[in-house]
């Protein structure tokens, strides 16, 4: 990898092996020779280099992480956001900034941020998961009252979107935690109904279920146990506890 870094100095398989050689550094808990390695790949300006700098961001700030620099670590994965084209990536990316905000008590800031970036990814995949981002952000943050709003807005935005099933679901947690258990069950049926994915189907009954026998509304709760145990495709898992509760 040095020899290629070396060689190679000025292409894509020598700024690729430069990374690389980061990642072994980080796996050996050398973490200033990694970070110069990776500042070295986010400073360039060369195009040969580009499919890895938006990486070399995100490890420059999980570098920062394990240091506890938290505005630093924010710095980094912002830009590896930015710099990155692949939204899988930028997800991530999200993630890891909902921690760091959290660390600095800012989510009011990353939250800005993200309706910002929401916004000019409108009507995209990305968009309407950075939007679901907002609600999940106030949520984790244990503010209520915003996380509704969030979703509110976010299904006034994307009243079919393709995440509207794993919406609701995450809706009905924010119920739940406030202890709305109507409004909870009902945001977890919207889930169990508009999904096509067996495995958040049979999680939504599961939770409609075991919402029902904790207010003792045993006839509800027998129904939506045997809704979960005919979800075709579901865990076998889920399939034998919604069974063994009802």
């Amino acid at each position: 990898l040095a020899r290629l870094a070396k060689d190679e100095r000025n292409s894509s398989t020598g700024f690729q092996a430069l990374y690389a050689l980061g990642e072994v550094d980080m796996e050996r808990k050398k973490m200033d020779s990694a970070r110069e390695r990776f500042e070295t790949l986010t400073k360039s300006d060369r195009s040969e280099a580009q499919s890895v700098v938006p990486a070399a961001f995100s490890r420059v700030g999980q570098i920062e992480v394990v240091a506890s620099n938290w505005v630093a670590a924010a710095s980094n994965y912002e830009q590896a956001f930015l710099k990155s084209d692949d939204p899988s990536f930028r997800l991530k990316c999200v993630d890891e900034l909902m921690m760091v905000y959290m660390k600095l008590d800012k989510a009011n800031t990353l939250a800005d941020k993200l309706r910002d970036w929401a916004g000019k990814n409108a009507k995209t995949r990305l968009g309407e998961a950075l939007l679901m981002d907002v609600a999940i952000l106030w949520q984790r943050a244990g503010k209520q009252d915003q996380a509704i709003q969030a979703f509110l807005s976010f299904f006034e935005a994307y009243p079919n979107g393709a995440l509207n099933d794993r919406a609701h679901f995450q809706f009905g947690w924010v119920f739940l935690e406030n202890k709305q258990y109507e409004s909870a069950i009902s945001e977890y049926q919207k889930a169990a109904e508009r999904t096509k994915n067996p495995q958040l189907q049979a999680d939504a009954w599961l939770k409609i279920g075991d919402l029902q026998l904790e207010r003792q509304q045993f006839d509800a709760a027998v129904a939506a146990y045997a809704r979960c145990s005919q979800v075709k495709g579901a865990d076998p898992a889920k399939i034998e506890q919604a069974l063994y509760q009802a």
